[in-house]
């Protein structure tokens, strides 16, 4: 076989020459021949260096073509394929073998899902387990009703102006969520589509990824951007109250519910306090809590409290005493006052105390005259409480009554049967049924059976 020396290659005029100038393209093939699968074409580049340029037919290489492992990293510069390297929708599911594995290291970028053969991104599963189903965001969210008619997914505000809501004021094409209205069922997300002035007013139309009953879903999520009060708000769609799945369209209310926004947003409800995005327990000045080391303690007096903490961690009451007896005592079923039975006693609904008593007879059935005491027919009703003392009036006029002696009094008393008068009764130890005496002598009159003779007394009714 002959050879070419390279004195013999060079090119002009766009033509390949050997050995003489005069050879042209045609003459070239000659000396060249092409694989079936490709082209070969002269060129100039950009440059203005010329050769020879071998271009691939469509369709040219498969895998016959390319051995197996062939085309490794080492055959491929760093970063030599981009997307300038790799025309527009040039390798489809045509191109790609679909039943080999591949291994990606970097990050693989798709769309969002929309179809059930479509790659799910990370956005789309994280909210599916949170169970929200994320819609676009809104421009601002309404905080009442906006008066307006609606039919057929548009809303046409009554009074003419242009739409302000949560004060900004909106241009076409801006969304908002509609979450006040008193027809619930006109709730979601709309579209502004009509600009309204002076003269005309604004029209809403719903967003065409909230109109129709497969996108309304229990969970939609929308973000609010703008507002004064509902700025960062983020709203999700209640269930449907009766059936708890996906509300319908204009049959079902659209109830939304703040699932995230600002402090501005909270407020403190009883005994709780909200001071920017923190939350505490509002105490009452003086009222007995306080804060200890973050946490919430009753504020027991330093020096003596009555209110004691045990070493169980349990809240007491400290018991104080008098003359070596304790007023409250512990029992089994709690705390408990202590009585006498007589100046209070224990009731079946609770403590009772010494009231005002009175025994009245209209009149004696026997007379007591002379000046030496002498028994009537006057009893006590009931026992007169201890550390009280015992009245008797006769006709109105109060008597003497001796508490433990008869001198120098009008009247005495003695226990029912007793006649001797040096066993008179002192006021503590009177018992019901003890018996009046009178003592004419000293009271300077009588007792008739037509007097009125009254005893008043204390006693735990």
């Amino acid at each position: 076989m002959s050879s070419i020396k390279p004195s013999q290659l060079k090119i002009t005029n766009d033509q390949l020459v050997i050995g003489e100038t005069k050879n042209s393209v045609a003459n070239v093939g000659v000396g060249l021949s092409a694989h079936a699968d490709s082209d070969l074409t002269f060129s100039v580049d950009s440059s203005g260096n010329k050769g020879i340029k071998f271009l691939l037919k469509a369709a040219s290489v498969t895998a016959t073509e390319i051995a197996t492992g062939a085309v490794g990293s080492a055959e491929i510069a760093t970063n030599a394929v981009g997307s300038d390297e790799i025309a527009e929708n040039a390798v489809g599911s045509s191109e790609i073998d679909l039943t080999a594995d591949y291994t990606f290291t970097g990050a693989f970028i798709v769309p969002a899902p929309t179809a059930d053969t479509h790659a799910a991104t990370k956005l789309y599963v994280d909210s599916k387990a949170q169970g929200l189903d994320f819609k676009d965001s809104c421009v601002v969210a309404t905080t009442a009703n906006i008066a307006g008619g609606y039919s057929s997914n548009v809303f046409t505000v009554t009074a003419n102006g242009a739409p302000t809501v949560d004060g900004v004021t909106l241009v076409s094409g801006e969304r908002i969520l509609f979450k006040d209205q008193t027809d619930a069922t006109q709730n979601g997300v709309y579209t502004v589509t009509t600009v309204g002035d002076g003269s005309s007013q604004t029209v809403y139309t719903r967003a065409t990824d909230f109109d129709t009953n497969a996108e309304i879903t229990a969970g939609a999520y929308v973000l609010v951007t703008e507002g004064t009060d509902n700025t960062l708000n983020a709203y999700v769609l209640n269930k449907e109250a009766v059936s708890g799945g996906d509300p319908d369209l204009d049959a079902d209310d659209l109830d939304f519910t703040l699932f995230s926004g600002t402090s501005s947003n909270y407020s403190g409800g009883n005994g709780i306090a909200v001071t920017g995005t923190s939350i505490a327990v509002d105490l009452l000045t003086s009222g007995g809590l306080e804060i200890d080391s973050s946490k919430v303690a009753i504020n027991l007096e330093a020096s003596n409290p009555t209110i004691q903490i045990d070493g169980s961690n349990q809240l007491g009451i400290k018991i104080g005493t008098t003359g070596g007896e304790a007023s409250l005592v512990t029992s089994a079923t709690g705390l408990q006052a202590r009585v006498d039975d007589e100046t209070v006693k224990i009731g079946s609904n609770g403590l009772k105390a010494a009231v005002l008593a009175r025994h009245a007879v209209e009149s004696p059935t026997s007379a007591v005259t002379g000046t030496n005491p002498a028994l009537t027919t006057v009893d006590l009703a009931s026992t007169p409480a201890n550390g009280t003392d015992v009245l008797v009036f006769v006709n109105g006029v109060m008597l003497t009554v001796g508490n433990g002696t008869i001198a120098n009094v009008d009247c005495f008393f003695l226990a029912s049967g007793v006649t001797n008068t040096a066993s008179v009764r002192a006021f503590d130890d009177l018992v019901s049924g003890d018996v009046l005496w009178f003592n004419p002598g000293n009271a300077g009159f009588d007792l008739d059976t037509t007097d009125d003779v009254k005893i008043m007394f204390s006693a735990v009714a």
